[in-house]
């Protein structure tokens, strides 16, 4: 059986908004000092080199796993979704991609 790591909240977080600000395939500086502000410059370091190895497919399995720790309400999901599209606003815009996949990402959640 494979062990599960289970993240820390702020590490989760870290690797939504990090996944939220690369919808549109590239992170802004904007975008990044959020994050930074937000769940701490070591955390943003250590989970974009994660998020960076990552697949598509990895990502979500990986938002789907550790989310099951997290979120328990729907209190906690629309937290977190804002603060997404909070981080995406960051650089000024939000475009139809970066809606659509908040929008998947609330599925997943």
């Amino acid at each position: 059986m494979v062990r599960q790591i289970v993240y820390s909240y702020k590490e989760f977080m870290a690797y939504l908004l990090i996944y939220a600000a690369f919808t549109d395939l590239e992170m802004s500086d904007a975008e990044s000092s959020r994050i930074i502000d937000i769940v701490g410059e070591e955390d943003f370091d250590h989970i974009l080199k994660l998020f960076k190895k990552h697949s598509d497919y990895q990502s979500i399995r990986f938002i789907q796993e550790q989310a099951q720790y997290y979120i328990h309400s729907r209190t906690d999901k629309k937290s977190l979704l804002d603060d997404m599209r909070e981080i995406i606003l960051a650089d000024g815009e939000i475009n139809h991609l970066e809606e659509e996949v908040i929008r998947i990402i609330g599925k997943i959640l």
